[in-house]
């Protein structure tokens, strides 16, 4: 089988250290090198052609889209996200298959299986696709602000006022640093799809605004404990299976 000439792109050296680990477990991928930011991915992908990148969506100076639009060799993707409104839509246009992070195995192993199909539309309108997808995209998360329909009136909630999103109860509220909580109409799976870079999931029913995590604690069977807000707002544990996740953080933090 001919090799696969692969190349990842992503700003967060751990999850880069990670899919190179799982990478190196297939026999026919070769990763030829990595990249971290918007500049380095460009000159990279020409210069070295790759059949296939592993692209993050939001890098530190710019996001998939811009490398997207000012490459020259157009090689097949798979985006790598914590973003599912990014990979989903991605997925229905020219992406070979996209991952939410953290990255599972299996997973790995049905997007590279994809590798053998053939690309249904041409490489160029489909990237074509992408790009007029990422516009409308980028011009929802310019908001800098969260609506909440309280009756008739509807406020308008700061993303840096919020500290984190809770699902209980059968309800999503949504928690402020001055400790007001409010309901939503709508699950995490749809806010985390709509909710600007800074915040993240780390629990099934908690999302938390990374801007306001002040300590992190490890706690017993794989967990932690999450401490938000500056004097102490609230004190949230981390599910099991998001420990990639919140082990990012604490590079972060």
């Amino acid at each position: 089988m001919t090799p696969i000439r692969v190349l990842i792109i992503d700003d967060e050296a751990l999850a880069r250290e990670r899919l190179f680990r799982l990478l190196h477990e297939f026999d026919h991928i070769d990763v030829i090198g990595e990249a971290q930011c918007v500049a380095e991915a460009c000159v990279m992908i020409d210069a070295l052609r790759p059949d296939l990148i592993f692209l993050d969506i939001r890098l530190g100076d710019g996001d998939a889209f811009d490398i997207l639009s000012n490459i020259n060799h157009i090689p097949r993707i798979i985006f790598a996200t914590a973003f599912t409104d990014y990979a989903h839509r991605a997925f229905e246009h020219r992406a070979v298959d996209y991952l939410l992070k953290p990255v599972d195995s299996t997973r790995l192993t049905d997007a590279i299986g994809r590798m053998s199909e053939p690309v249904a539309e041409n490489p160029a309108q489909a990237l074509e696709a992408i790009l007029e997808l990422a516009s409308s995209l980028r011009q929802r998360h310019r908001s800098t602000s969260f609506p909440v329909t309280l009756g008739d009136r509807t406020l308008f909630i700061r993303f840096d006022d919020i500290t984190h999103f809770e699902a209980r109860d059968k309800l999503v509220f949504l928690a402020t640093r001055d400790k007001k909580e409010y309901p939503l109409d709508a699950s995490l799976t749809k806010l985390i799809e709509s909710l600007p870079s800074q915040f993240v999931q780390i629990h099934r029913s908690f999302v938390i605004n990374r801007d306001h995590l002040t300590e992190i604690h490890r706690y017993f069977g794989g967990k932690y404990k999450l401490l938000l807000g500056k004097p102490m707002i609230v004190t949230i544990e981390s599910g099991v299976t998001y420990k990639e996740v919140v082990d990012e953080l604490k590079q972060a933090i």
